[in-house]
């Protein structure tokens, strides 16, 4: 080999030497947050959830104000928990007042009673009769901030309780 070799391969060794001190606390404090419980996590979930629910019933309220009645307030968080972990959904439940089976009755001709989410979903995506409305995506797209906001709070209060 060369001295010029040499000497190039010296200088290019001397560019990619780096070192690393403190990583211990930093491998440490990911093995913190690996004891964070499920609970802990759906609380996180939890908060966000709460914002969008409320948003999706003022929506409701907004856009269907004569209508809105059971629907308005039918959106709930439920929680869910499974080998993959956990999530929230927010989605309205029970049925519609004026149905009692949530099936098209043949005496009410045109008239459509289901439940909640049933109606919802019309809404969302219409029908061939019904304009799609898109109600909950943009109401998911407008209140993203905040629900990213209120599950980062949460997140922060979380820590504190672990010691971060």
């Amino acid at each position: 080999m060369s001295a010029s070799a040499r000497s190039s391969r010296s200088r290019w060794s001397d560019v990619a030497r780096f070192s690393v001190s403190g990583l211990d606390t930093v491998t440490a404090a990911f093995d913190h947050l690996a004891d964070v419980s499920d609970e802990d996590k759906l609380r996180v979930l939890r908060a966000g959830g709460e914002i969008l629910k409320a948003a999706f019933q003022k929506t409701l309220e907004t856009l269907f104000q004569q209508h809105s009645g059971d629907l308005a307030a039918s959106p709930e968080v439920e929680e869910k928990t499974g080998e993959g972990g956990g999530y929230v959904l927010i989605a309205p439940k029970g049925k519609h007042s004026r149905s009692s089976a949530g099936k098209r009755r043949p005496k009410h001709k045109g008239t459509y009673t289901g439940d909640n989410a049933e109606i919802a979903f019309i809404l969302e995506y219409g029908t061939d009769r019904i304009d799609a409305r898109h109600w909950m995506e943009q109401t998911v797209k407008e209140q993203g901030d905040a629900v990213a906001a209120a599950m980062e709070a949460e997140w922060s209060k979380v820590l504190d309780e672990y010691g971060f």
